[in-house]
Formats: C-alpha cells, structure tokens, sequence
C-alpha cells in the first residue's frame, strides 16, 4: 500500500490541517486545524494513527471531569496537552 497516495483516488496527498469530530464513549469533541493528509486532486482527507492517538490520550484524560460538546484546537489545546501531561 502506498500512504503517499490517495485511497479514493491514488493522486498525490499533501500535508494539511482539517477540523474533525471525534466521538469516544460518552465524548464529543471538534478538533480544529489537526494534521491531516489532503488528496492534491478530488481533496479527500486522511488523518494518521499518530494524530487519533494523541487525541484519544486527551480525550481519557476529559472524561473524569465530564467535558464533552467542546471545540478545542489540535496544537494550541490538545498536543500541547498530552505533551505537558509526560
């Protein structure tokens, strides 16, 4: 499998930021600007396994204190997050 190619299409991917929602068990969370990969042609959008971890890890570490329907943004709140918490 080639991962600099599109899934949908196989044109080429390039690095970008895209908003996604993000539901884990009673959570709900709209993650803006979080990296991505965005297809050069048809403009489909691929987020890596590194980038739902990180979210995921913040979104364990939300669910004692109940937060859930927030926006947050992917550097400025949640990598800058998990990065304080280690």
């Amino acid at each position: 499998m080639n991962y600099n190619r599109c899934f949908h299409c196989g044109n080429k991917l390039i690095p970008s930021t895209a908003d996604m929602k993000i539901s884990y068990e009673e959570l709900v969370v709209e993650v803006q600007d979080a990296p991505c990969e965005k297809c050069s042609y048809c403009s489909r959008i691929s987020f890596g396994d590194e980038v739902y971890g990180t979210v995921e890890r913040f979104m364990e570490t939300m669910k004692p204190k109940g937060i859930s329907g927030t926006v947050m943004n992917y550097y400025e709140n949640i990598a800058k997050g998990i990065a304080e918490d280690q």
